[in-house]
């Protein structure tokens, strides 16, 4: 089961990917990482080495569109065990995703062509920052409308490759940074400590979305995935303007969007 993991440049894919390896050294709900296949470990580590030198990641470079892949044989309990891949593309691939040819991106398709399932990350300090500038009768930055237009371009390059196939396959949408929300008394349900189900996460983020001017992204994904399930996530649980130490991640229902797709994913084997 090849899961895609989409997003725009910044939108924390490496942050989310590296805390959710991390988390599943040991058994989450019963799912755990047996073994990491070829240098899948050893790449992430290095990307995350930079968080800690320099205080923030890189930019995945778009030249490693073919090579900065992570795969890892997860142990699922009573359903074995699956192969579950990620292809850690740059924003800037999939923003131009429609003019990359077979031939110098032929790993990058054969890796699509595959995909049994999907991961779409949509940075929440976009969302938060649309938020504000509505409630205070602003303008939006350009960024944040930049990011908005990348999304929905995104999901429409993607899709036209999967309807090819004649198939829909399951989606977990990410708001990411969502610590950047949570204290907003409308969005607190996405604290840890809130007691809120999986349906009420569902439910706030995809209003969030649409609150966020994001009605058209919202209905690509409706139209292109099925079944489609809404997570607000933060990697990290704090403020990255702050000093990053390790002991002080505190990640917020990070593992949840893979243990849902989990799920989809066996019941249509």
């Amino acid at each position: 089961s090849i899961v895609a993991l989409l997003g725009d440049t910044a939108a924390g894919k490496t942050s989310y990917l590296w805390v959710l390896s991390e988390l599943l050294r040991r058994p989450v709900n019963g799912v755990f990482i047996r073994q990491a296949l070829g240098d899948s470990d050893e790449q992430m580590n290095k990307a995350a080495g930079e968080l800690f030198d320099k205080g923030r990641f890189n930019a995945t470079p778009p030249t490693d569109a073919n090579v900065r892949n992570y795969a890892w044989e997860l142990a699922a309990g009573d359903r074995g065990s699956t192969i579950v891949a990620f292809h850690d593309a740059a924003g800037e691939v999939w923003n131009k995703f429609a003019g990359l040819t077979r031939t110098a991106y032929d790993r990058f398709y054969r890796y699509l062509d595959l995909v049994g399932s999907v991961m779409f990350a949509i940075d929440g300090a976009h969302v938060a920052a649309v938020l504000e500038a509505e409630a205070r009768r602003g303008i939006v930055a350009p960024q944040s409308r930049t990011a908005l237009t990348h999304e929905i371009g995104i999901v429409d390059a993607v899709s036209r490759r999967i309807r090819a196939r004649g198939e829909r396959v399951p989606a977990a949408v990410l708001i990411t940074k969502a610590d950047v929300l949570w204290d907003l008394p409308e969005w607190a349900v996405f604290r840890e400590d809130s007691g809120a189900d999986d349906d009420t996460i569902d439910r706030t983020a995809r209003e969030l979305l649409l609150k966020s001017g994001r009605t058209g992204l919202v209905r690509a994904l409706d139209e292109t995935f099925a079944p489609v399930r809404y997570f607000a996530i933060s990697a990290f649980g704090r403020d990255m303007s702050e000093p990053l130490n390790i002991e002080d991640l505190r990640p917020v229902r990070v593992a949840d969007p893979l243990l849902s797709l989990l799920g989809n994913v066996v019941t249509r084997m």
